[in-house]
């Protein structure tokens, strides 16, 4: 069962807990209890952490530190106590342990991992070597502690619901608890039965939190059945269809994972020289390289130079030209014979240009003064992001994964960020698991003193990113930054307004206003401010429209939204001297959020009933890729602007083993993918375009993931779903990166700083 978006219930009670050996006579230490919470502790502060709290007794401490894990403080919180519980090595401490991975695994959000993975290891750290881990849950009282924190996660979601009188589910009976247990242990005695894990639909993960996963699977399972079958009619009909709720967005999810195990994908290795030329995986229409400069050059333009009221790129040289000119106009009117009224429009020419003179003036006075441009993309209300150190500790801040970090950056360490939105903020993965983290491990071996800051909040598209990764650099003096970002732009446009409106065919203007000085200092004096509120000016908003179809001036205004975005990131990190990566991002091949072919969007009815669509699933399971290929070709050219014919051809083409066709087909499905979380050719190819024009480094990982899946493309190997990393993926994302900051130069600038 995966994480679903709900309010968060709260952990039934327990009886279990450590039995006490004696009367607590201290309680724990608030000083060290908040330093955990906080997310300040560092695991390998842990043992001294843990001597201390042993000091006071383990029976005074446990249940507050555990309470606080399950409370989700921080994102960093688990950890520590995990590591403090390690550190205790008390087997009085398992059922706790067991109770908070599935506090974790039941919570109803996306950052559940965090706090169920942490207490994985540390029950196979404090359990014998070789032990059944789920032999607890199906002998002890751990079974029926998961089975309530399941039925309360299902009433917390079905509340809204239950309260409308739209569902009225059976009381969940002693009796059904009893029932539901003995199914519990049945399904753990044949695991077999259990349903994948949603985000681990190929098995690929290991390790104690993928074991416990069935456990915490054959409760789910349990609860659905045995609740399932005390109710009506319509109560069976809507559990029936409960855990397909819980399985990635889109109607193709199941063919394509189920296509990816009969290729064994995710276990293959290339063969014949290994993966072909990066090249071969650029997507169609950005076809695009850095060139080849050379290391210093790439490392000098990444920082670029500072850049003054009249750099290029900005407006002001195009208006002093043009004030100019109308000052000599003006001048020349004092000609003697000049016609009265021609005088006068020349005057008149004069005093517009005296004017534009003096808007000049005033931006190189604001200039002067330090007033950034209009494009520095401040944070808003709706980021997280806060510069400020949390209460009581002055000498921190703390990134968007809760890591701490001291303030002021002492001497001798190198502080980088990676900004994004969830992709870096590592959606339904442990801290661990996440870019950040891996960059940080890997980046060590060539920089010792590095520190990865994590900058990702879900949701974002580029424009509030800029403005996040623009604060961070300043208020975390970071000494880079990477992004990765692309994949939320077709959703805030379709937030931001109608693409067709009169605001749309001059957004030219409203670029060169926005990036003058004078447009800074009106900015600051606003305030903070929602962009991405939508406009209400009478006309269809997109959301009206079908987001499977193609609509080519929708796709037209999100590549050009985009290109700002990211070249007013470009400029603000010029100004600052400060290196900028590019990331040209990816997704899951085989998982876009498409909707299958209706009747009424053109796929008629065949003679035996079925449609066209339907026999082209079937053809795919049946391994006939050639004909396939035929009927999907024929489906495309039915419905040539919906994106579900392009990606089932090419799981045609891909199952002929025609990977260059695939790819190409599966750009063409993402381009009529309108529905957001996605990437388009469009945006890929501002990417290059804007690295190019800035001569800024690019970390290729949309590359570096197809070379990670041998004689196929990116799926559920390296994808939780349609857009998000699985672990393996993020680690090859992290490789990635690193190999772009050594190759650029950067990783060697910056050892000098690292004490020998």
């Amino acid at each position: 069962m995966g994480p679903a978006h709900a309010q968060e219930p709260e952990p039934p009670a327990s009886d279990e807990a450590p039995p006490t050996s004696q009367p607590v006579e201290q309680s724990c230490p608030e000083g060290w209890l908040r330093d955990v919470a906080e997310g300040v502790l560092r695991p390998e502060d842990a043992p001294e952490l843990a001597a201390r709290l042993a000091a006071v007794g383990v029976d005074a401490c446990a249940r507050p530190l555990f309470q606080m894990a399950m409370d989700g403080l921080t994102g960093r919180t688990p950890e520590g106590v995990a590591a403090v519980a390690v550190a205790w090595a008390d087997p009085r401490l398992m059922p706790l342990l067991y109770r908070a991975y599935g506090a974790g695994m039941f919570q109803p959000h996306e950052r559940s991992n965090d706090l169920a993975l942490p207490m994985a290891d540390a029950i196979a750290t404090l359990s014998p070597e070789g032990a059944d881990l789920l032999a607890p849950v199906a002998t002890g009282d751990i079974g029926g502690q998961w089975l309530d924190l399941a039925v309360q996660r299902f009433q917390v979601e079905w509340g809204p619901n239950i309260e409308a009188g739209e569902l009225r589910p059976p009381t969940f009976t002693n009796e059904l608890r009893d029932a539901a247990l003995e199914r519990l242990r049945a399904c753990l005695r044949d695991p077999s039965q259990v349903p994948p894990d949603t985000f681990d639909p190929l098995g690929l993960l290991e390790g104690p939190g993928a074991e416990l996963s069935v456990g915490t699977r054959c409760t789910t399972l349990a609860v659905v059945d045995i609740w399932g079958a005390a109710g009506d009619v319509q109560w069976r009909d809507y559990v029936e269809g409960l855990l397909r709720r819980y399985t990635p967005m889109g109607d193709f999810m199941d063919l394509a994972a189920g296509l990816e195990r009969q290729w064994n994908q995710g276990r293959g290795q290339w063969r014949d020289g290994g993966p072909p030329p990066r090249h071969h995986w650029s997507p169609v229409d950005a076809n695009r390289s850095q060139g080849d400069e050379s290391e210093n050059a790439v490392r000098t333009s990444a920082r670029g130079a500072e850049a003054g009221p009249f750099s290029t790129g900005s407006p002001h040289a195009l208006v002093g030209v043009l004030a100019l000119v109308l000052l000599l106009v003006g001048l020349s009117a004092r000609k003697a014979g000049t016609p009265p009224q021609l005088r006068a429009r020349m005057l008149k020419a004069a005093a517009v240009g005296f004017g534009l003179v003096l808007l000049l003036a005033i931006e190189g006075a604001l200039w002067m003064a330090g007033i950034p441009p209009g494009d520095e993309g401040r944070p808003t209300g709706r980021l997280s992001i806060s510069v400020d150190p949390p209460p009581g500790r002055p000498d921190i801040l703390l990134d968007l994964s809760g890591k701490a970090v001291p303030m002021p950056p002492p001497e001798g360490r190198v502080r980088l960020g990676i900004a994004g939105a969830s992709s870096v903020a590592g959606m339904n993965l442990a801290h661990r698991d996440s870019m950040a983290s891996h960059l940080e491990r890997q980046l060590r071996a060539d920089l010792p003193c590095v520190d990865v800051l994590n900058f990702g909040q879900p949701g974002l598209s580029l424009r509030d990113v800029r403005g996040m990764a623009v604060a961070a650099m300043d208020g975390f003096q970071m000494d880079g930054m990477i992004l990765y970002s692309g994949h939320n732009e077709v959703g805030a446009a379709r937030e931001h307004g109608d693409y067709r409106g009169l605001r749309s065919r001059l957004s030219w203007l409203e670029v060169a206003l926005v990036r003058t000085h004078l447009a800074g200092l009106v900015r600051q004096l606003r305030g903070p401010r929602e962009p991405l509120g939508v406009q209400d000016d009478g006309s269809e908003q997109e959301n009206s429209q079908s987001m499977d179809l193609h609509h080519a001036s929708f796709e037209a205004a999100v590549n050009a939204r985009y290109e700002r975005d990211l070249i007013d990131l470009a400029r603000a990190f010029r100004r600052r001297n400060m290196p900028l990566v590019l990331t040209m991002p990816s997704f899951n091949h085989h998982g876009l959020r498409l909707q299958a072919v209706s009747v009424e969007a053109g796929s008629g009815v065949e003679e035996d009933g079925t449609t066209l669509p339907n026999r082209l699933r079937q053809l795919l399971l049946d391994g006939d890729g050639r004909e396939a290929v035929v009927q999907a070709a024929v489906l495309r050219d039915q419905v040539p602007r919906h994106g579900a014919p392009y990606l089932l051809l090419a799981l045609a083409h891909e199952l002929e083993g025609s990977v260059e066709e695939a790819e190409a087909a599966i750009w063409e499905a993402a381009r009529r993918n309108q529905i957001g979380s996605a990437l388009t050719p469009g945006i890929a190819a501002v990417v290059w375009q804007v690295a190019e024009q800035f001569g800024l480094p690019v970390a290729d990982a949309h590359a570096a993931l197809h070379e990670a899946s041998p004689g196929h493309l990116p799926g559920f190997d390296l994808f939780l779903d349609f857009v998000h990393l699985n672990p393996r993926g993020s680690e090859v994302v992290a490789a990635e990166m690193r190999r772009t900051l050594v190759t650029s130069g950067l990783v060697e600038e910056w050892s000098s700083r690292c004490a020998p």
